[in-house]
């Protein structure tokens, strides 16, 4: 049963992978302007869309729509904030995620189902019930992974994106011309998160309002201190170039005491490891010979 249940998983993914990539999607607009006044078929039509369309996606519908009603409104709120933090929130949606936690659910408990069918033990039952910890927990991790790792790529440029934008301003030029002086040079998802508000304030928005967009997508202290240095700055008519001066600086010796305090946590996070890893093999290939030999001498 258990062979049979990877090999049915594994066709599944198989057949999906094979629905997904299959042909593109008739342009419909196009056949009809070449065709003229002709009606297509609707048969046709359907049968024109891909597998994908026709069998993946209604089923994917179905489960983002029996995931939203199992779901609360503090939660779906809190997936979309890990969706904006970890910077996927213009390529999937709330929905999405939703159908996909719930079709890995689906699957890990009919996994978790063959191995109970197979071995209704102690340790089936500990297996079975891992397997849809690990199902429910995946999706969860793996954003909430993306979304801190984002963050602290954000964190760590902070401080040289201050600089290049300090450097352009004393060189003469503007600050909306800095900020996109540092977002086409930059790398990452800082430089990202910069050319947004350049394209915030290029369709109209005011300066403000994309500089608290920018802090509504983001967690980061250092740079929600920047933005209400330059605010300061516009309202009391202060040099804005000092002003970035000291958030350069600030924000670099935040910097370096964050790294020196991860710094001083590894040596108890190496602990663990030592402990159960490295010690137990010392253990064996020290003390392994001599037990060995005091068994044969008794």
């Amino acid at each position: 049963m258990v062979i049979l249940g990877s090999v049915l998983v594994i066709a599944a993914f198989m057949v999906l992978f094979w629905a997904v990539s299959g042909p593109s999607t008739v342009n419909l607009a196009e056949d009809n302007l070449r065709d003229g006044d002709t009606v297509p078929d609707a048969r046709q039509t359907r049968l024109e869309r891909t597998a994908g369309d026709r069998i993946i996606a209604p089923i994917f519908n179905f489960l983002a729509t029996q995931a939203q009603k199992l779901t609360s409104t503090s939660v779906t709120d809190r997936l979309a904030r890990q969706l904006q933090l970890a910077g996927l929130a213009g390529r999937f949606t709330v929905e999405q995620v939703l159908a996909f936690r719930l079709g890995l659910m689906i699957i890990g408990v009919a996994l978790a189902a063959i191995r109970l069918s197979s071995d209704s033990s102690t340790t089936g039952v500990a297996i079975a019930i891992l397997i849809v910890l690990v199902a429910y927990l995946i999706p969860r991790a793996t954003l909430t992974r993306r979304a801190d790792e984002r963050q602290h790529s954000i964190r760590i440029a902070v401080p040289d994106v201050l600089d290049q934008i300090t450097v352009s301003v004393e060189a003469g030029l503007g600050f909306d011309s800095a900020l996109a002086r540092a977002a086409t040079n930059g790398r990452g998802p800082f430089a990202e998160e910069l050319s947004r508000v350049l394209q915030d304030i290029q369709v109209g928005r005011s300066r403000d309002q994309a500089l608290d967009s920018l802090l509504k997508r983001t967690e980061v202290d250092d740079l929600r201190k920047f933005v209400f240095a330059v605010r300061q700055a516009e309202r009391y008519g202060l040099p804005i170039a000092n002003v970035l001066r000291v958030q350069a600086k600030d924000a670099r010796e935040r910097r370096r005491s964050d790294a020196e305090e991860r710094a001083a946590q590894l040596p108890v996070k190496l602990v663990f490891p030592l402990v159960l890893c490295i010690l137990p093999a010392l253990f064996v290939v020290v003390l392994g010979p001599a037990a060995i030999t005091i068994f044969d001498s008794f």
